[in-house]
Formats: structure tokens, sequence, C-alpha cells
């Protein structure tokens, strides 16, 4: 018999607070069926589908589905579920809240009073409280006053996705990505893209985003059209199959000669053919968008950087895409070398690597700030200034989470080619002033 007991969360990080806070502080400020307003007090489930139902029924149905949630599990001590506080109730009819008001109110200042005295009394660690979604199952109290509240441990699972088919509405309301498709190079080796959905976002930062910089504001709105994103970076194998491509007969050669193996980190193994491909310059880049088009057909280049924060959040307000907080198990960063792409988890939309393993390569110029920037998601560039600074986003292996927000802003000269550098490639309708 295991020596713990697991209950079970799906919470959203803030500015302030992680999805696996233990304070109950939440709770405190905005009262539940068993606490009243200044009573910390933690919510689980006992399972992880009642988890799911418990938060779904607090979504409105015409709101966009939540992407910054996160499945949380709680453990504890065995002995204290054996010491746990039971709720036992005979008659449970208007806990769902349809019969009238005044009996919903009653329910509520009833449970509100068990619950609050239970918090005050510190007689138990844990209270057992019948789910009014399932009646046959249980909700599991914990009260962070208790002594034994420091024997609890909350971890992160993974981000929480709802299946759209359990609130229709809020599907209709969410932006939500195409199925990837495959872009064929030779050799067995193609990319894969992921179709954007059209949409709005706020671009930048809120002033009092940690850690934010002041050329990421001021925020503003932008309203993009459907455009495909590489799935993941350009990897060391799809770089040199496109770098060795040799010009058809009767077409002109390439505009600039590309080194098939320009990367640093290579191990000289299988598997680098994997790692992102770093050590090349925005011009470099661009010959390699160049090239995929004319051979294609269809019109690949690097992404505005509002196309590429638009993708990054998918959906998300947060400083990253998973919430608030980025760790080392989300993303490659604060590392000593890249890793293969894919390695950690994507974003809502099948997106990886936005955060860390490199940075990546936009179309736009530099800019201080957004003052005059775009709104239609095109890039921001000073036609006949080739020579300026290039924008980068993502941050990269070596550098602190702060970096590799999703507003953050990095730049560098194109003709730079460092090891911490790569890029993806989008794939726009056949509209060329897209890129004007």
């Amino acid at each position: 018999m295991s020596e713990t007991i697991s209950s079970w969360r799906i919470a959203s990080p803030g500015l302030t607070w992680t999805a696996n806070d233990l304070s109950g502080n939440g709770s405190a400020r905005h009262p539940g069926r068993w606490n009243s307003r200044d009573q910390p007090i933690l919510y689980s489930s006992g399972s992880i589908a009642l988890a799911c139902l418990e938060t779904v029924v607090h979504l409105a149905g015409d709101d966009p589905l939540p992407f910054q949630r996160q499945l949380v599990r709680i453990t504890f001590p065995r002995q204290h579920w054996e010491q746990r506080r039971m709720f036992a109730v005979e008659q449970r009819s208007g806990w769902d809240l349809s019969p009238t008001p005044e009996t919903a109110e009653a329910w509520l200042s009833a449970t509100r009073a068990w619950g609050d005295a239970w918090l005050q009394g510190l007689e138990s660690l844990i209270a057992e409280v019948p789910s009014v979604i399932v009646p046959e199952e249980s909700n599991l109290l914990l009260n962070p006053r208790h002594p034994a509240h420091r024997e609890v441990v909350a971890e992160i699972v993974r981000p929480w996705v709802y299946d759209a088919r359990l609130l229709p509405a809020a599907r209709a309301a969410t932006p939500q990505a195409g199925p990837p498709w495959r872009q064929p190079l030779g050799g067995g080796v193609a990319l894969e893209m992921v179709p954007i959905p059209a949409g709005e976002f706020r671009m930048g930062s809120s002033d009092d985003e940690p850690g934010r910089a002041s050329n990421e504001g001021s925020q503003h709105r932008v309203r993009l059209e459907l455009f495909s994103l590489g799935r993941m970076p350009i990897t060391q194998g799809q770089w040199r199959q496109v770098a060795l491509w040799q010009s058809a007969a009767g077409e002109p050669p390439w505009e600039r000669k590309l080194k098939p193996e320009p990367a640093y980190f290579q191990s000289g193994q299988p598997e680098d053919d994997q790692r992102p491909v770093e050590q090349v310059s925005w011009f470099d880049a661009m010959e390699f968008c160049r090239r995929l088009s004319r051979r294609t057909g269809r019109h690949y280049t690097l992404p505005s950087e509002a196309q590429w924060e638009y993708a990054c959040r998918a959906g998300t307000t947060t400083p990253f895409a998973f919430g608030s907080v980025l760790s080392e198990r989300q993303a490659n960063v604060l590392s000593s070398e890249t890793t293969k792409v894919g390695r950690f988890l994507a974003n809502a939309w099948g997106l990886y690597d936005m955060h860390g393993n490199v940075w990546e390569w936009c179309l736009d110029h530099w800019h201080e700030n957004y003052l005059g920037a775009p709104n239609d998601g095109r890039a921001w560039t000073n036609w006949g200034a080739e020579t300026m600074s290039k924008v980068l986003r993502g941050g990269s292996w070596y550098f602190n989470p702060r970096v590799c927000r999703s507003a953050h802003r990095g730049r560098a000269r194109p003709d730079d080619a460092s090891g911490g550098v790569g890029f993806r490639v989008v794939c726009l309708p056949q509209d060329p002033s897209l890129n004007a």
C-alpha cells in the first residue's frame, strides 16, 4: 500500500504565483462553496476527470477555451487521509443551483459555514466533501493553515488543454491551428508546417510583466491573416538538404552559397540532424527561403515579428506559452548546448521550441519600440537599409527564462552567425504584398 495519497487540480498560473501554489490565497480572494472571503483553502478532486468537470462548469460557454491551465498532482501522507474530516449529508437537493435562488443561497451559506469552522478548527489537514456534479465522487479540501500542510507536495504534471467538444461555443470562439502538412525536401527529409489561424492579439508585454524591457511596448492590437509556420526550427538535416540543392537546367544560379554544415554543435552522430541549425546569418536564412520558394512554387520567407509572437502565444496572455514561469523541464534554457528539436512540450498550437534552444530570425528590421508598428501582421521593414539589425525572438539555450518570454525581443546584425541563432520558416498565401 502506498504511503501517500494524491488528489488533482487544474489551475492557472498568474503574474506572482504558479499553478502548483499551495497557499490557498486565490480562494481567499474568490470564495467558493466551502469557504468565505479571507479564508484560505485549496480545492482538489479525487480524480483527473472530476477535476476537469469541476473547472468546466465555471467556464462561460461562449468564452475562448483557456490555454494556460496546468494539471497539478497534490500528494500528502496517507495518515492525513485516514484522519480526514468528512461532510455527510443525506439530502443534496439544491446543490446544482437549479431550484430557487433562496434554496441555493441557503445551501451555500451552510456549506461555507461548515468549511469555515473546519478551517479555523485545524482539526485535520484534509476534508472530504461530495461533488455537486458527480455526488458519488469526492472533492478534497486542504487547509493551508494546518501544521501538516508543509508535508503536502504539488507537482505540475503537464499543460492542460480542454477538449473543444466539451464546450462547442467556446470552440467556435477559440482560434484553432490546422492539421500539420509536410513539405518534402528530397532524400526522405521534409518540413512540417502548421496552419496558424487568422486572429487578433495584443502584441508586446504589459507594464507590470516581470522582466519586461521598454522595447516590448507599448502593447497594441494586431490582426493577422492565415499563415503556416514551421512546427520546429530548421534542423541541421533540413538545412543540409537545401544547401546541397543544385540549380536546375535553365535556372539562374542561387543568389548565395550556403555551407552544408555550418552548425557549431555537431558530435558526428546521426542525431545531430535533429538539432536546430545555428551559425547561420539572416542573409543565409533568407537564401534558404528563396530556394524553398523557387523549388516548390510556394511563398516561403521568415516570419514577421508579429506572426512569430502570435504563434508563440497560441492564445495565451501570460509571459510564456505555458504560463507565468518557465522551467528547464519545459524548454532548453540555462543549458550548455542545443538539444534535438521537439524534445520539450509543444504549445497549444503544436509548435515546438518557441522558448529557448535557439534564437530565431524574423523578417523585421529592429526598432526600439512599437511606435508606428504595423497592426496587420506584416513585417516592419525599412527598405534600402539591409545592413540594419534584424529582430531575434525566443531566446536560446544559454539564456535564462526571462529572455525567452513570448514578448522578449533581441537583435543582431544580419551578417552575424552565432551558435545560439537559428530560424524557422513561414509559408504565406500567394500574396507577395504580405512580404512588403
